[in-house]
């Protein structure tokens, strides 16, 4: 009995000591896995703010070559092309295989100079056959420019030119540094055309043709600037500007026309992509004080109109006590590079002093953006789903809904 119960006791003591050992071992396995994932979230917090470091380098750098092109550095990999010619002797040898805006090059011969531009990355990919089927329907031919390599393989290399800088493949997030600057490319691309003397039509691939736009471009020819207007209260277009809602000044960078005809315009974008470079990496700056080629463009837009350079201030209510800062537009305060404007709508036999800048807006109701509330959808030609929160899935929804989104290529 009693070395039973000895044994039992010592059993007892044993088992113990063991769910104790046992227990010391699950803590401490407890704390080494809380610990080493604790570790890994701080190493993926420190890799992620490395990229972010990283990039925020690329973007200065991006901004450090435009500023000063002399220069050399190797903070950022030059991008590799499958061509040695440099992005503008491609433009000055494709851009005459698309001019004509339509593939009849005999259709429409005032159309000559005239190139359609669209861009693209390979995320867009299924947005831009959509598009391109769009377009084709409508008989247009049309260059694209690629934001990054596999974009230009997909669409071949006869009417497309890789953009210069950094190269982007996946969906970008609004008003980022990264998108800032993919708008910067966009009006460096448009200088490139211009100074081969093409004049162009920049629309991008979530703005698609619902009917044949050629009675409005035709209309556009006869100015420096048609652009898209892009804040929903505008619907009406009087013949004063200066009765006009001030919501119709506001443009959009996602669809306009720019002519080549005179160096004035040409200086009017150069001054706007130093502007759009020059805040596009700038952290002070929230996004409606002038980040991307949006506010780039507005802001001079503005100073060409003699307007507050401020003005632009998309989806906000206050605009409409903005026309106390309205200021005539027939004798521009320098520094301007046209000595005056003239509204489409406004007589033209009203002489002004040159060079004058001619400028219009498309018909909102025509012409809609994203936030446009149209009142008669059968009558659209061309229907631009921008700023809809959602991503790419948001835009098909948009554009099924007005009529110009076709599954699989086919519209």
């Amino acid at each position: 009995k009693a070395t039973v119960s000895v044994l039992y006791c010592r059993s007892i003591t044993m088992t113990g000591i063991t769910l104790k050992v046992l227990y010391l071992i699950i803590v401490t396995s407890l704390v080494m896995i809380l610990l080493r994932k604790d570790d890994c979230h701080r190493q993926r917090r420190e890799l992620l703010q490395a990229i972010a470091k990283r990039e925020d380098e690329v973007y200065k750098e991006e901004l450090r070559r435009f500023l000063h092109p002399n220069t050399t550095s190797a903070a950022v990999p030059q991008m590799k092309k499958d061509t040695k010619m440099s992005f503008e002797d491609e433009v000055r040898e494709k851009w005459k295989r698309s001019a004509g805006l339509y593939q009849d090059k005999n259709l429409h011969p005032e159309f000559k100079n005239v190139v359609m531009v669209t861009m693209v990355n390979y995320a867009y990919e299924e947005m831009f056959e959509n598009w391109k089927c769009h377009a084709h329907k409508h008989g247009l031919d049309f260059m694209v420019l690629a934001f990054d390599q596999n974009a230009t393989k997909f669409m071949g290399n006869e009417k497309s030119i890789q953009l210069p800088g950094i190269e982007t493949t996946e969906q970008i997030k609004l008003n980022s540094n990264r998108f800032n600057i993919m708008g910067c490319q966009k009006v460096d691309a448009l200088i490139a055309f211009l100074e081969v003397g093409a004049d162009v039509i920049i629309i991008d691939a979530d703005c698609v043709f619902k009917e044949d736009p050629f009675p409005f471009f035709k209309d556009a020819l006869q100015y420096d600037f048609v652009y898209q207007s892009n804040h929903p209260e505008c619907q009406e277009l009087p013949s004063d500007p200066k009765k006009m809602d001030p919501a119709c000044f506001l443009l959009n960078s996602g669809f306009y026309y720019a002519s080549s005809r005179n160096q004035e315009l040409l200086n009017f974008f150069k001054k706007a992509m130093k502007s759009c470079y020059a805040h596009a990496n700038s952290p002070n700056l929230s996004p409606s004080d002038g980040a991307g080629d949006q506010r780039a463009i507005q802001r001079a837009f503005n100073e060409e109109l003699n307007m507050n350079p401020h003005f632009y201030g998309a989806w906000d209510s206050k605009l409409k006590t903005l026309p106390a800062v309205w200021k005539p537009i027939y004798n521009l305060e320098p520094p301007s590079f046209f000595k005056s404007a003239r509204f489409c709508q406004q007589p033209s036999d009203v002489q002004l002093p040159s060079p004058t800048f001619e400028y219009c807006v498309l018909n909102p109701q025509l012409f809609p953006a994203g936030k446009h509330k149209v009142k008669k959808h059968d009558e659209i030609v061309a229907f631009h789903a921008n700023h809809l929160p959602g991503g790419i899935e948001r835009k098909k929804k948009q554009l099924a809904k007005n009529g110009v989104w076709g599954d699989n290529g086919k519209c």
